[in-house]
């Protein structure tokens, strides 16, 4: 990971330790200084864009501005179109970075796609987008606590995340064992830069 990539990684997951410490210890969290470390993240993510990460590496800047993201596009809200933009500009990063996620620990997997799933209001499709994800997640057969446990070794703010997280997961769920409309033929880059199957693939 580039450096100053992982530098933001690891601020955010020391933000998270500090601010799920207050919350469980019942005490308040220092606003301004929290305020100004979160906004410092985002515009090092904003100012990353440019640089060459690489299709995990942006994956990666991606997933940690739709984390943040996900304290300001609550369910049952009128989600911002910045949510719903960062949403899809995730899900096509997460399709270009393809098998080289694999490589990665099964928790970072596991982030990547709840913290994806919390982008999104459960009224849209995008349960079923990220299904073959879901599904990975579903054949280890694990307990949302033990879901949980692997997402917040990664980062997780309790408060925020705990309850969007537990009902993204439920929706995922059960959108995995429905039939899919599609099968996993090959991908080609659309006009609109996102990474999509073939129309071949899709009419199996």
């Amino acid at each position: 990971m580039e450096p100053e990539l992982a530098a933001v990684f690891q601020n955010l997951q020391q933000i998270t330790v500090v601010v799920n410490e207050h919350y469980h210890n019942g005490t308040s969290v220092p606003q301004i200084p929290m305020q100004l470390a979160l906004e410092y993240a985002h515009s090092c993510l904003l100012g990353l864009k440019s640089r060459p990460l690489g299709t995990l590496g942006e994956c990666f800047r991606l997933g940690m501005m739709a984390f943040l993201a996900t304290t300001i596009c609550m369910p049952g809200s009128a989600f911002p179109y910045y949510c719903r933009s960062l949403a899809a500009d995730f899900h096509c990063a997460r399709i270009a970075a393809g098998s080289s996620t694999a490589a990665l620990p099964e928790a970072i997997n596991t982030w990547f796609t709840v913290v994806f799933s919390m982008m999104s209001p459960a009224t849209t499709d995008r349960a079923g987008e990220c299904a073959d994800w879901m599904v990975e997640l579903s054949r280890r057969e694990l307990s949302w606590d033990e879901i949980r446990r692997q997402l917040k070794s990664v980062m997780w703010l309790d408060p925020f995340h705990d309850a969007m997280g537990k009902r993204a997961f439920a929706i995922l769920e059960r959108s995995s064992s429905q039939p899919r409309p599609w099968s996993s033929g090959p991908i080609f880059e659309a006009a609109d830069g996102c990474y999509r199957q073939s129309e071949a693939a899709l009419d199996n």
